[in-house]
């Protein structure tokens, strides 16, 4: 691979991740800071208001002991304020469609528009039925970005 073609791959990617990272922020961050508790979202929010941190890890004890660990991590660096709870979640997403980026160059390095599409689905779809709710959903879109990661790690 000559000199050139490889900076002209490095501009690529460069410009790939920039442009996800636009168009999410166009999609997700636009009123966020409008957002606020939706659905359970009051329900965490008041039981770490009311009880602190370790509230969580006695809530997920029994069925989910690792979400109790990320939501009292969570709590105690965010307290019952919403904004860094959603701003929380676009990061994890964000993270996600880079991982999904890398694994898909991984595995069809020749198809650089198709991966960037299938990037770019994968950050926004399933679009807003999900991201309003910052606190619930947000140790599933970090599960599934760590997924991702961890996929493309693997090979």
């Amino acid at each position: 691979m000559s000199l050139l073609s490889k900076l002209k791959s490095k501009r690529a990617a460069w410009l790939e991740l920039a442009a996800l990272a636009l168009i999410s922020a166009l999609v997700y961050l636009l009123s966020v800071n409008q957002f606020s508790y939706y659905r359970d979202d009051w329900y965490y929010a008041y039981d770490g208001y009311i009880a602190g941190p370790s509230i969580f890890k006695v809530m997920f004890a029994s069925d989910r002991p690792a979400r109790g660990i990320f939501f009292g991590i969570y709590y105690l660096l965010f307290g019952a304020h919403p904004l860094p709870y959603h701003l929380g979640i676009y990061l994890w997403r964000l993270i996600g469609a880079y991982a999904a980026l890398w694994l898909f160059h991984l595995l069809w390095s020749r198809q650089r528009a198709a991966n960037f599409a299938m990037s770019l689905l994968f950050l926004v779809y399933p679009g807003f039925l999900w991201w309003v709710q910052g606190i619930e959903y947000q140790p599933m879109v970090a599960s599934v970005a760590l997924h991702t990661l961890s996929f493309a790690l693997t090979l």
